[in-house]
């Protein structure tokens, strides 16, 4: 058939109007097929380096079982150099286990990591302490991180041993992975604490994806922690026994202890609106503060066992000291870590010891009243408490002044809480984490609980009407606690909602003049002295109280002497206490009736 037949197809030729469209379809389906090509190697590639980085983690868990075989425990999170600070990091000592003798060799203990030898080495970070896949990767920095803290597998300085991990090694994270760009090097001797591990969860790790913590649990196996993982879940899961320290240390302070100065004590008489008792038991006047801390109740309680166990009264029977024989604050409602009593002779060896006790429990602390005037005494008793209650991300200090009710005026008051409309949503939802709204019947009647870092202790604000005493007015917020209102169904603290709590401060010296001078019935000894020293501040930061409490007794000469959405702001009168959870007696409270504990706006 020749070509001239017109049974033979012909090629199809495009118009001059159709090629620049049909060009162009190409052009787009080759970029297309381009971008395929390209995601799908760039997925495989990063497919591959997820991989790599799960199997870096396994390897180092494997190193840490290794040294643990070696050495009966697990290296502590850092070492202490002379000056008693961190100088040596548990990657340097983790070398030998993961086929880095030589390494380990060249590096030398009697400096710090950061010293004229050691700095040499920050460029030969092994290979395994990185993460390809990490968004934030830094040469001689590592994506690998422990996670710090008393209650977790690295509790600081010391080491934890797998008979130590009550809540079982495949329940219990070792390691992290994380951007690390807080730290300077693989040598450096610093982490991750458990409190912003915990903040970093729900803010982006500093992997590529936010909001996911790959991880590795003691028995070697590796993780994704997702913000599907409740807090509490998450918090259990950096802990090896139910969030409660490291045992057989003797910790010398509260855990995620904040370094705040309170300000000196002054006399609590100079404070003419507000009244401070050694008791909740008093009743709350009208127009006027209630300030209860329980280190006097403790100390009484101890002068009662110096004297058999029997009311203590004195001469006369006065008011103060019949409700501290009636009402006796229990010190099984104290964790053992935050305060010190102590009861014997005043003379300078029972004061050298109770400062030696004091020193190593509470190093930092600086007592007024172990020997405030410098002499012996027939008895002294003494009670200490600190209680450090850091948020775990603290709240927003917020500019507009708070007006609070003080009768039928308004004052204006410094406040922190939660903006609206939020300015950092991941750090706001984190910090509504922190909210919990325990009962609601409208926006002046409502009671809701802060959690700090370390749960173990609760600070409860209520917004309700004053029973006739603190303690009447604690236990009926509690009441409420444990049968809210059956309507208020949502105890979460919404985006939506404002939150807006006064700073409070004092820092008070109470003399109790009422019981001094005054006979010990059935002894020749009489109260000499008297005295609590409060010191307390509820912050964006968190909240602080330390007190002291002292007793002494002489013999001799005696002196003479709204429906819709919620708003939760405290610009009236309400209640706050500290207390123990699962306890059931609140150790500090505070009725603020007006703005004279609260900070003044200052113009």
């Amino acid at each position: 058939m020749s070509n001239s037949d017109p049974m033979t197809p012909r090629p199809h030729r495009l118009s001059g109007r159709l090629r620049p469209f049909v060009y162009a379809i190409c052009a787009v389906a080759a970029l297309v097929a381009g971008g395929l090509i390209w995601r799908v190697v760039h997925d495989r590639i990063q497919t591959g380096e997820r991989e790599r980085c799960r199997e870096n983690l396994t390897r180092i868990s494997e190193a840490l079982r290794a040294y643990h075989d070696h050495y009966g425990m697990f290296p502590p999170a850092y070492v202490l150099g002379p000056s008693g600070k961190p100088e040596h990091s548990w990657r340097v000592l983790l070398l030998p286990f993961l086929g880095e003798q030589e390494l380990f060799d060249q590096y030398q203990f009697d400096q710090p990591w950061d010293g004229p030898h050691n700095r040499l080495l920050a460029d030969k970070m092994p290979g395994v302490y990185g993460c390809p896949g990490a968004t934030h990767v830094r040469a001689g920095v590592p994506n690998y991180l422990a996670v710090v803290g008393r209650a977790t597998v690295w509790p600081e300085q010391y080491s934890a041993r797998l008979e130590d991990i009550l809540d079982g090694p495949s329940g219990t994270i070792q390691l992290v992975e994380s951007g690390g760009l807080h730290l300077q090097s693989w040598l450096e001797p610093q982490d991750i604490k458990a409190s912003y591990a915990l903040y970093r969860l729900y803010t982006g790790s500093g992997h590529e994806k936010k909001g996911e913590f790959p991880a590795v649990t003691v028995d070697g196996k590796t993780r994704i922690i997702t913000q599907a993982v409740s807090r509490d879940n998450f918090r259990s899961l950096l802990s090896i026994n139910g969030g409660r320290p490291l045992a057989g240390v003797d910790w010398p302070r509260d855990a995620a202890a904040a370094e705040v100065e309170l300000p000196p004590p002054r006399p609590a008489d100079e404070l003419v609106r507000t009244d401070v008792y050694p008791y909740p038991t008093g009743p709350i006047a009208a127009g006027r503060n209630y300030v209860y801390c329980a280190t006097f109740e403790i100390a009484w309680e101890l002068a009662r066992q110096e004297f058999g166990g029997d009311p203590l009264r004195l001469k006369g029977n006065p008011l103060l000291a019949a409700e501290l024989n009636r009402h006796t604050f229990h010190r099984r409602n104290l964790s053992e870590d935050c305060y010190l009593a102590r009861a014997g002779r005043g003379n300078a060896d029972f004061r050298d010891q109770l400062r030696n006790e004091m020193s190593l429990k509470f190093p930092r602390s600086e007592p007024l009243l172990i020997d405030p005037d410098q002499q012996d005494h027939e008895l002294e008793i003494y009670a200490y408490l600190l209680k450090t209650l850091p948020f775990s991300v603290s709240f927003d200090t917020l500019y507009k002044p708070l007006n609070f009710a003080e009768g039928k005026r308004r004052v204006e008051v410094v406040s922190f809480g939660v903006t609206v409309p939020r300015q950092d949503e991941a750090r706001a939802e984190f910090m509504e984490s922190q909210v919990t709204i325990l009962d609601y019947v409208s926006d002046d009647d409502f009671v809701i609980r802060l959690t700090p870092a370390n749960p173990r202790d609760e600070i409860v604000l209520a917004k309700v009407l004053p029973a006739n005493t603190l303690e009447e007015t604690i236990t009926a917020v509690r009441a409420r606690i444990a049968n809210p209102n059956p309507r208020h169904t949502d105890k979460h603290f919404l985006s939506s909602e404002p939150l807006v709590i006064p700073k409070l401060m004092t820092s008070l010296d109470r003399r109790y003049n009422e019981i001094i001078g005054r006979t010990m019935e059935g002894t020749d000894l009489y109260v000499s002295q008297a005295r609590q020293i409060i010191k307390f501040e509820l912050s964006e930061n968190g909240a602080v109280l330390e007190s002291e409490a002292l007793m002494l007794g002489d013999n001799g000469h005696i002196p003479e002497t709204p429906a819709g959405k919620r708003k939760f702001i405290f610009d009236k009168p309400f209640l706050i206490y500290l207390i123990e959870r699962d306890a059931d007696q609140a150790y500090f409270a505070v009725w603020n009736e007006n703005t004279e504990l609260m900070t003044p706006l200052s113009r």
